[in-house]
């Protein structure tokens, strides 16, 4: 999990968790890892291809106004739930009846015929535990990263993390980001994520591993790779959204949502393949910078720079030798990441989910879901080679609900709609409340702007 997305996940986590990311186990990964920052010096900087949202905290955490950590919502020094603030992220449990809010409906994993996963277990770690007057108010507990076994006898590991503040007894949990990651166990000296007291002080120790989907004592989820012709589909409840975009690394995906129990609450259900994305990892001299990369000043030795424009694509191009230096599956989706989307303001869904947009491409620009000379704009870029120097193929998704784009582009109410690319080959797909255009056999031969249009 980058530090980016601790930031926002859990501000006051920040200073309640000792947070150790170990990398030496990455060398020897199921999984492509960049390299070009391990060894560099006074002289040379790496830029790296980094992921936002496509891994989760794993277990859940809240904290008091003071930053204490609740060990349970209810109890010292969390028991003044009526009074207090308190924030944090819960990874959702699984629900085990119709009224629960904050949980895991559905997890289906597949090829081919729709099927469900079956579930294994939820692993071993801190889960936000409220006590039962709290839990009268409507409050619920949280839980930790789901284990389960696909129709295809494949282990998966599934977080769906939503951040949580809770304000004078008034719950808000309506952003998140859903992972779904294959893994296998493997053992070894891990440790599990446990909280921990020194003194008057209660923190949790998270001694996680980057190749790891999960850990527990002696045991790691080592991530591995999707076959990209693998199908899951997850439905959570949350409370209905304000962010109302996602934004996903996800193919061919199809959105559905429905009014869940509970004041404000929504079952959103997503389902979709995984999607290979070109990764990126270059050691460059500080003395011979590619012209055209922005990094926010002269490129200063011994940093690791994020990739995180497509013009810094195109200005690395030449040193990458066009090629991508590594491919990794991923299946994620969330309405947090404010890198890939810049939230309607204007026009807005009944449902709480205007869309979806989502992509292979290594980088995309903020994606801004604003009509501009007739249509939606999407910049995006990577590299016209994989790591085996066979051209990529890309894609490109965008599911708009039928509401937020009738009033995007102006169309009165009555008769089906129908999306296009302007200038590229697309597919258009409407189901009940929902529009979709793909785009696929992408060319990253230069950034591309995609230009898409609905009309009745």
């Amino acid at each position: 999990m980058s530090t980016q997305k601790i930031a926002r996940g859990a501000i006051a986590a920040v200073a309640a968790i000792t947070l150790a990311l170990t990398t030496a186990a990455a060398a020897n990964a199921a999984v492509y890892w960049p390299t070009a920052a391990d060894n560099l010096t006074k002289t040379t900087f790496a830029v790296d291809s980094q992921e936002n949202f496509v891994s989760t905290q794993g277990y859940s955490t809240l904290f008091n106004s003071k930053d204490q950590l609740c060990e349970t919502l209810g109890e010292s020094p969390c028991a003044n739930v009526a009074t207090d603030i308190f924030n944090g992220s819960y990874v959702l449990p699984v629900c085990t009846s119709a009224t629960q809010i904050l949980c895991l409906d559905t997890v289906n994993i597949y090829k081919g015929t729709k099927a469900p996963a079956t579930l294994i277990r939820q692993i071993s770690a801190p889960t936000a535990p409220v006590n039962a007057a709290t839990l009268a108010t409507g409050i619920p507990a949280g839980g930790a990263t789901t284990l389960w076994t696909g129709a295809d006898g494949k282990t998966y590991a599934v977080s769906v993390e939503v951040q949580v503040q809770i304000t004078n007894g008034k719950l808000v949990a309506n952003t998140f980001s859903a992972v779904v990651n294959p893994y296998t166990q493997i053992t070894g000296s891990y440790t599990a994520a446990k909280i921990t007291k020194v003194g008057a002080k209660t923190y949790i120790d998270d001694q996680r591993e980057l190749n790891c989907a999960w850990v527990e004592n002696g045991t790691c989820g080592e991530l591995q790779d999707f076959d990209t012709a693998t199908r899951v589909g997850l439905t959570f409840r949350l409370g209905k959204p304000t962010e109302q975009f996602l934004s996903g690394r996800l193919a061919k995906p199809t959105l559905a949502v429905a009014k869940a129990a509970g004041t404000n609450q929504i079952s959103l259900s997503v389902d979709a393949n995984p999607v290979n994305v070109q990764q990126l990892s270059l050691k460059l001299s500080t003395a011979s910078v590619p012209a055209g990369l922005n990094v926010g000043g002269a490129p200063k030795g011994m940093f690791d720079y994020s990739l995180d424009t497509t013009k810094n694509v195109t200005a690395l191009r030449t040193a990458a030798g066009n090629k991508a230096t590594g491919i990794r599956t991923f299946w994620a989706v969330t309405n947090q990441d404010d890198t890939r989307i810049t939230q309607p303001t204007k026009c807005k869904a009944a449902s709480g989910i205007a869309g979806l947009v989502a992509t292979d491409a290594m980088i995309a620009d903020s994606f801004n879901p604003t009509r501009s000379a007739g249509v939606l704009k999407q910049i995006i870029n990577g590299m016209l080679n994989n790591p085996d120097a066979k051209a990529d193929s890309g894609s490109f998704d965008l599911i708009l609900a039928d509401d937020f784009a009738r009033c995007t582009f102006g169309l009165l109410k009555g008769g089906s709609l129908k999306g296009n690319a302007v200038g590229q080959k697309s597919t258009t797909k409407v189901a009940t409340g929902w529009v979709s255009t793909s785009l696929t056999g992408i060319n990253y031969a230069k950034a591309t702007t995609l230009m898409v249009q609905v009309k009745k």
